[in-house]
């Protein structure tokens, strides 16, 4: 196989195996791309094309490139997760140090030395399979990489009057740039322009105060932005709403003093989970320890609402089994996403559904698959581009390794094989 950040697509490719993103597998089909764009796709017997244009990958099964429902590029320069610590508060307070540290590097400036963590992210990325990443931005906006898709969300945060001002003077300025790409993108053809747009992004309930977060959904409805909010992460969050104690408060009276707006202006669980699911979209972050009402909102919401499943960090912290079947049999809409190399080993969203796989036997591999390309992809309305491999879909491609005799067994051998996938497209 290739091991390139992005093979180039030259025409057609043909496989033993192709995936559209719904339905069996075809067996024997191929793929032709025009431009940026999916052409066609067919069985091979059905080709009509120039089949001197055909690259044949063999064993291989073709997929939608994957859709990443959450992460934080700009800690790729980890190599290693950071260590989960006693408790979750001690957690944060040593990736805030991070975030600190690598913005100072002898000779780079802050800005340059963000832009880099954020290329090296969007590069394994790449690598790992990933053609849309949601991505949380904390400070200025990052250039775009060749061969991934981003809708940016702006992190906002108010625990000091100061850090609220900063928190919508960065939004603000994500929008202004936000605009001014489209305008840019006016005169490309339409094939070769996706309007993805941005977010905002009220961090997590003890970072931001509740008139913060109805702010924030009022902005998100006046201009149509999708929402994204870190919620029932932890345990020590769960007893931070509920009394306004134990490790997290500690730590905001470390950072900010014994009075925080965040500790002022809490919410109940299911007050933050009302009000969030007024946005036009809202992707809910992990959601580890919901409780059963927050569960029924959201699946009374489903079309606009979906919480987003972090397999691997949710590994590294040790929680409580993830209640992702008991979700699901409420009507709960769940996504997946890598969160960022601080809680993760990498950035690839295939191998978070491997992880699914494996502990959650009773979820069918299409329906596993879906979260990270055609579900994704339906729930943030971008399925005529992303998410399904059909005519006009943009022209990014995974090949995975799958020498199955079946139509049956394609997706599982996907699940469980130990390779990465290589990424088609147009670099």
């Amino acid at each position: 196989m290739i091991d390139n950040t992005l093979a180039t697509i030259d025409g057609a490719i043909r496989s033993r195996w192709i995936w559209t993103g719904q339905g069996q597998p075809i067996r024997d089909g191929v793929i032709r791309v025009e431009g940026d764009r999916i052409a066609s796709v067919s069985e091979w017997k059905d080709f009509n094309g120039n089949a001197s244009e055909v690259h044949d990958l063999g064993d291989c099964c073709l997929l939608p490139g994957f859709i990443n429902a959450h992460t934080h590029l700009e800690f790729s320069d980890l190599t290693t997760p950071i260590a989960a610590g006693k408790n979750f508060a001690e957690w944060i307070l040593r990736v805030v140090q991070h975030r600190m540290l690598s913005s100072i590097i002898p000779g780079v400036p802050a800005k340059q030395a963000a832009l880099d963590r954020h290329h090296q992210g969007a590069q394994e990325a790449i690598r790992g399979g990933t053609a849309l990443a949601l991505n949380v931005v904390h400070g200025a906006l990052s250039n775009a990489v060749d061969g991934l898709y981003e809708i940016p969300f702006a992190e906002l945060m108010d625990t000091t009057d100061l850090r609220c001002q900063q928190t919508w003077r960065s939004a603000r300025s994500m929008m202004r740039e936000c605009v001014d790409r489209d305008k840019l993108n006016e005169n490309r053809s339409e094939s070769a322009n996706e309007n993805l747009g941005m977010g905002l992004s009220p961090h997590a309930p003890y970072t931001t105060t509740g008139r913060l977060v109805c702010r924030t959904v009022e902005r998100c409805r006046r201009f149509h932005l999708p929402l994204m909010m870190h919620l029932a992460e932890t345990r020590e969050e769960i007893e931070w709403i509920e009394k306004g104690s134990g490790p997290l408060q500690e730590m905001l009276e470390m950072m900010v003093g014994p009075i925080g707006n965040s500790t002022a202006d809490r919410l109940p669980m299911i007050g933050y989970v009302n009000e969030i699911v007024q946005a036009p979209k809202t992707l809910l972050i992990h959601g580890n320890y919901l409780d059963h009402d927050s569960r029924l909102a959201l699946a009374k919401h489903r079309e606009t609402a979906a919480v987003v499943f972090c397999p691997r960090t949710h590994q590294h912290f040790r929680h409580e089994p993830y209640p992702l079947e008991q979700m699901r049999e409420q009507g709960v809409r769940v996504l997946l996403g890598t969160d960022s190399r601080a809680s993760n080993p990498d950035l690839s969203i295939l191998e978070e559904a491997r992880k699914v796989s494996q502990e959650f036997s009773s979820i069918r591999p299409e329906q596993i698959l879906r979260m990270i390309t055609a579900d994704a992809a339906e729930f943030l309305g971008l399925e005529r581009s992303f998410g399904f491999l059909r005519p006009d879909s943009i022209g990014i491609i995974n090949s995975v390794p799958c020498s199955s005799l079946s139509a049956e067994t394609v997706l599982e051998e996907v699940l469980n094989s130990q390779t990465k996938p290589v990424l088609f497209g147009k670099s």
